[in-house]
């Protein structure tokens, strides 16, 4: 969709993302649209350094080939993470495992290029050196590349890598705050582990990242080179939007109403003993359950998206919002969701960086058919997607520092895997593996893949609010109501 938006405005047709799922017909798409609407909407690239002042400009290094603010999800990311430091709350430690044979002069040059392609991987975040919280793109950084070999325990030799990464962290100062790591195993192929911060990568970043990277790393063990053309967008684009959603007093009215939310608490008791198909996985920090729903169950609810004339998304989030009211016994619920920002401007699918936001999405449950459960949260979910710029950050203080929210939903297909020139997509995901602690007391991810019919999902509670087994009982009901 991102894709379709940029392109039609490269040719002088501007539409929103708004516009686009409103009318899924190019005629309904062309007969909404009117020229003046066309001007207003088309969306223009931020120019380097133009979101800092002058003098900010003057005072930083000579290096620096962009700045620009510090979103404000990056810096409640990095708040969290140094309240808690030692416990790994948005430090993401992960590993791929690819069959391919690891050629160390290969790799170091496919991780340059890849660098040098990607602005965020030279970025420098400095929180208090200046007037404000900036990131810094230097013109040229050397990626960390570190090699480890791993016995014939490959398991316990992934454990004990993710743990001296965790004890590791990041300095204030790091540049930047990504760390990649070839683990090689007795066997064939190795394991790409990647040791970042969630703040510069969100998941459809990671999964770009990895797919460009090992087709970069593929095409030179066979000889050739892939040319990168340079990227037209960047993430400064996403912090303008998110600076003009903080200047428009319409966006400031209409979440004026989440000051009066309720949080819609989970009540369910705990469920102690998992069944064969939920796998629990425990940490000092949170408990998770993950299942996956079998292909005839996930066959079924995609035939309902396709009746319903609507996403897989919006039948999940229905499901999510059914469940989360019967697990609060009350009709009126808000549930954080994810909304991405990546704006409508080519190339914007490629960049990396952190593009999501997470708004709360309040409703009254129908106590109807699934026909107006599914219409009621599409209209809702479109709504809150026009104000999708608007920071968290901003709503909790108006709420006088109280989160608008406790559970959340997130759905992800993070087709990239699959698009790119190199290794299959299912065997890279297939092999992913590793921990991702974060701050939301009660969330909620469903994960779908275009090259199979199962729906996964996975429920993750933190212990310093929910007693045990919660997200197993939460996981149980959710499936019910599917």
């Amino acid at each position: 969709s991102i894709q379709l938006a940029a392109r039609a405005s490269s040719e002088g047709i501007a539409f929103s993302l708004e516009d686009l799922f409103e009318h899924d017909t190019v005629a309904a798409l062309a007969a909404a649209i009117s020229a003046e609407q066309t001007d207003e909407t088309r969306q223009s690239q931020t120019a380097p350094f133009e979101l800092i002042t002058d003098d900010i400009r003057r005072q930083l290094p000579a290096d620096i080939e962009d700045a620009y603010p510090v979103s404000q999800l990056q810096q409640g990311m990095l708040y969290h993470s140094l309240l808690h430091k030692g416990k790994g709350i948005y430090h993401d430690i992960l590993h791929y495992h690819t069959a391919l044979a690891f050629d160390e002069t290969c790799f170091r040059k496919a991780l340059q290029l890849l660098t040098q392609q990607h602005a965020m991987l030279r970025t420098e975040i400095a929180l208090d050196t200046y007037a404000l919280p900036l990131q810094l793109v230097h013109q040229k950084v050397a990626p960390h590349l570190n090699i480890v070999e791993l016995k014939s325990d490959v398991q316990s030799g992934l454990a004990t890598w993710q743990q001296q990464e965790l004890q590791a962290g990041f300095s204030k100062d790091a540049c930047p705050l990504i760390r990649f790591t070839a683990l090689l195993t007795p066997d064939a192929g190795f394991y790409l582990g990647l040791s970042f911060h969630h703040a510069i990568l969100d998941g459809w970043s990671e999964a770009s990242l990895v797919a460009e990277l090992m087709a970069l790393y593929s095409a030179m063990l066979n000889g050739r080179e892939q040319p990168l053309m340079p990227l037209s967008t960047g993430y400064c684009d996403f912090i303008a939007r998110e600076q003009s959603a903080l200047a428009d007093q319409a966006q400031h009215d209409y979440w004026h109403r989440s000051a009066k939310l309720n949080i819609s608490r989970v009540l369910l008791p705990g469920s102690t003993a998992a069944n064969a198909d939920e796998f629990c996985t425990d940490t000092p920090v949170s408990a998770a359950v993950s299942c996956v729903l079998d292909a005839a169950t996930s066959r079924g609810i995609r035939r309902l998206a396709t009746e319903q004339g609507c996403s897989l998304k919006t039948i999940m989030l229905s499901a999510h919002l059914k469940a989360l009211s019967l697990a609060c016994a009350s009709d009126a619920v808000v549930s954080g969701v994810s909304f991405h920002g990546r704006p409508e401007l080519v190339d914007s699918e490629k960049v990396l960086g952190l593009f999501v936001n997470i708004l709360p999405v309040a409703m009254s449950v129908p106590e109807g058919s699934w026909t107006e459960l599914i219409s009621a949260v599409e209209a809702c979910y479109k709504q809150v997607m026009q104000y999708r710029f608007y920071p968290l950050a901003e709503i909790k203080r108006r709420r006088g520092g109280e989160e608008p929210f406790e559970a959340s939903f997130n759905y992800t297909q993070f087709n990239v895997l699959w698009q790119e020139d190199s290794e299959a997509g299912t065997q890279l995901n297939d092999q992913r593996g590793g921990v991702a602690e974060n701050s939301l007391p009660f969330s909620v991810n469903v994960q779908s893949y275009p090259d199979r019919d199962e729906i996964y999902l996975s429920v993750t509670t933190l212990r310093s609010h929910y007693a045990a087994g919660v997200g197993l009982s939460y996981s149980r009901l959710y499936r019910q109501v599917l």
